[in-house]
């Protein structure tokens, strides 16, 4: 490894003319031609006029990767192995850093750790565990801390550990990386220094169903399992977490299903929800809409929970919007 470079920067890129510019700017406006700070930006296939966005960018330490379209995980592990970089950051193409990020990222590459959070909400004394219960969505405090961005990874703690993007998962995949990077992790910094501008798109227009989804939510579970039997839990703590991570699981599924028109088209792939992991779970106590769902569920009432994910999508559909959260 080329030790001279500090840090990588990973942008994986799909359709994004419209948001890269702004992305690439708020990184380059705080770094110069002879910093030690490469980007990766590995465009995954896309058909609109993003790597022609990206052309006054060249002047700088650049690297524009073109791969067939794979999808998310599959550019972010070529992002990893094509870095130098002592430390890897990844950024979305849709977002970008805060002003002041360069200073504050600076302070950490002498340090040993082996990851640096950043998050506006973070106490000093937390530990790995309590990471990890925010990093599932057992614990709350931390929102947006599944994701691989606003984060440094030491790059010969990915590579040691084996740890990459599992290409087979569609929804979930950012939690799996950072719960097995974490559980690799000797040492952990902390910082409540915000960094990272996260684009949430609330729309749903775009949206398909793809049933690979389901076989995904499959290999979700199956990977969580041999990565929670590593983890330094208890029994009980680890079971919290599966059951936790189902019950999401019957949510998500049935919000997927929804963008399918006809119930008629969609029913078979209900009957999933009697096989296990999914019929184990039980809903004691209705406290939000998630409960409902999976309370119709349980009672095999599939139209009127695929109903109620409808007239949800539909409304999102008609109040397409997005807005910033500064993580």
């Amino acid at each position: 490894m080329d030790t001279r470079v500090r840090l990588s920067i990973i942008i994986p890129m799909y359709n994004a003319e419209k948001y890269i510019a702004k992305c690439l700017d708020s990184i380059f406006a705080e770094i110069d031609k002879t910093d030690d700070i490469e980007v990766i930006l590995i465009d995954d296939g896309s058909s609109d006029r993003s790597i022609e966005s990206c052309k006054d960018f060249l002047v700088y330490n650049i690297q524009i990767l073109k791969n067939i379209h794979k999808g998310v995980s599959a550019a972010r592990n070529l992002g990893i192995a094509q870095a130098t970089g002592k430390w890897i950051m990844f950024v979305d193409a849709d977002d970008w850093l805060a002003q002041g990020w360069s200073s504050v990222l600076s302070a950490y590459y002498a340090d040993s750790a082996d990851i640096v959070f950043f998050n506006k909400d973070i106490v000093e004394k937390m530990d790995k565990n309590d990471l990890m219960f925010n990093l599932l969505g057992i614990e709350t405090k931390l929102k947006f801390l599944a994701g691989p961005f606003s984060k440094l990874y030491r790059k010969s703690t990915l590579t040691e550990g084996s740890c990459y993007f599992n290409q087979s998962v569609i929804n979930g995949e950012d939690m799996l990386f950072n719960a097995q990077f974490l559980i690799n992790c000797r040492s952990i910094r902390l910082s409540s220094e915000s960094i990272y501008c996260y684009r949430i798109h609330t729309g749903s227009s775009t949206k398909r169903f793809d049933e690979n989804i389901i076989t995904s939510d499959y290999t979700f579970h199956e990977l969580l399992k041999k990565i929670l039997e590593k983890a330094n839990l208890s029994t009980r703590e680890k079971k919290k977490i599966q059951e936790f991570c189902v019950r999401n699981s019957i949510f998500i599924l049935t919000q997927k299903y929804a963008y399918v028109n006809s119930y008629r088209e969609i029913r078979e792939y209900f009957r999933i929800f009697k096989q296990e992991p999914y019929c184990k779970i039980s809903v004691k106590r209705i406290k939000s809409k998630k409960d409902i769902i999976i309370f119709l569920v349980k009672l095999r009432m599939y139209m009127l929970a695929f109903l109620i994910c409808r007239i949800q999508k539909e409304y999102k559909f008609y109040h397409d919007k997005e807005y910033i959260v500064r993580i």
